[in-house]
């Protein structure tokens, strides 16, 4: 009886620990999350409004023949003036390079054509080939809104900032997994890096939508291949070299994100060893280079969120590996695929979305309402 007790003792004061931690970082997380609303941390001087660097758009694909064409239209709407397109094809089996080539002949547009090697090797590839001062990295299967890539630019003002972090959101949300991730995306991911570029250690920068300054990139080593988190692995190699991480939150891309729970446990999983790999490979000197809060309050936070929760729930059921380019393209989703077709487009056209074939998700209105957006603001700007 006495064991039951102190058993259920315990029990309870870790759940009332939990709990109190919980509310703790939900203050601290909104209250940093608000304070940034109102208060730019870069990109405040006046002459910042005439920085337009050349901007390369870099969008690594591997068997995405039935949405590249819509992403690189999307790209190509930007209302942005100096930029070009590379879509840099990883090997694919399928008819993915032939399609974005066919997609519309806006010289601003470039197929790389590479045996597989994975997304870290497409995006090093790209930067070779890349011809302007900021690599903007974007997922095959996203959507941008028109003025994406001069949101992500603006930030990049400032010498002292390295990469900028943009915001993605949901776009297919078609049932309930879609949906509950789609508040998730703006309760935890988007508002924490809120909170943490005050504090200037956001410990990701979204390979769905990401500006890097190419000369940090290269003097860094470029993408690494030795983790499932390349782009994560970027930011913290950036962050310990000095360089700041900030935030476009205007800079809006609509993402597919897993439609079924399996392919969901297989995502988070990926994600959370990825991050188990980037916290042990910088995890000397992560305090002095990174600073206390990267190296301790972010980490920390992200490990205790981002990393155990998602492990313990897939209860062991998936083997990671070090291919991270298999686990890459066989998590790669298709729910957007089978709803977006691609059309030719001339020089500075676009490809309008039906959005009247598309489901949509109650609220919001899913990839249906963003849709129209983008394609009443890309009939605006051909206008």
């Amino acid at each position: 009886m006495r064991l039951a007790s102190v058993g259920e003792t315990l029990v309870g004061g870790a759940f009332l620990v939990a709990l109190v931690l919980g509310l703790l970082r939900m203050i601290g997380i909104g209250s940093l999350a608000a304070v940034q609303r109102f208060v730019p941390r870069y990109g405040r001087r006046v002459d910042d409004a005439d920085y337009r660097p050349m901007v390369s758009v870099l969008v690594p694909a591997y068997n995405e023949g039935r949405v590249i064409g819509r992403t690189v239209c999307s790209v190509l709407a930007q209302e942005y003036a100096s930029f070009e397109v590379l879509v840099i094809d990883d090997g694919s089996s399928d008819d993915t390079a032939d399609v974005a080539e066919r997609c519309s002949d806006d010289p601003r547009l470039r197929v790389v054509r590479q045996s597989n090697g994975g997304k870290a090797a497409a995006l090093n590839n790209g930067i070779a080939h890349a011809t302007g001062d900021i690599i903007v990295v974007i997922d095959a299967d996203t959507l941008l809104v028109a003025d994406a890539i001069g949101q992500l630019v603006h930030p990049l003002a400032d010498s002292r900032v390295g990469a900028v972090a943009g915001n993605a959101k949901v776009g297919n949300r078609v049932n309930l997994i879609t949906r509950w991730q789609a508040v998730e995306y703006v309760t935890s991911q988007n508002l924490d890096r809120r909170a943490f570029v005050m504090l200037n250690c956001i410990t990701v920068v979204p390979g769905a939508i990401g500006a890097w300054r190419r000369t940090a990139v290269v003097a860094a080593g470029g993408f690494r291949t030795d983790t499932l988190a390349e782009d994560q692995d970027l930011t913290l190699t950036l962050l310990r070299a000095g360089h700041r991480v900030a935030l476009a939150d205007r800079a809006v891309a609509l993402t597919e994100a897993p439609e079924s729970f399996d392919a969901l446990l297989k995502q988070r999983f990926r994600w959370s060893f990825g991050t188990l790999q980037c916290a042990w490979k910088h995890r000397g000197g992560a305090a002095a280079a990174i600073g206390w809060c990267a190296g301790h309050g972010g980490a920390a936070e992200h490990l205790a969120f981002s990393v155990t929760l998602p492990v313990a729930g897939s209860g062991g059921r998936y083997r990671a590996t070090g291919n991270s380019r298999a686990i890459w393209a066989r998590n790669a989703g298709v729910g957007v695929a089978r709803r977006l077709g691609a059309r030719r487009a001339g020089p500075g056209a676009v490809c309008l979305l039906p959005a009247d074939r598309h489901r949509h998700g109650g609220a919001g209105g899913g990839l249906r309402t963003w849709g129209a957006a983008i394609a009443g603001a890309a009939g605006a700007a051909a206008a």
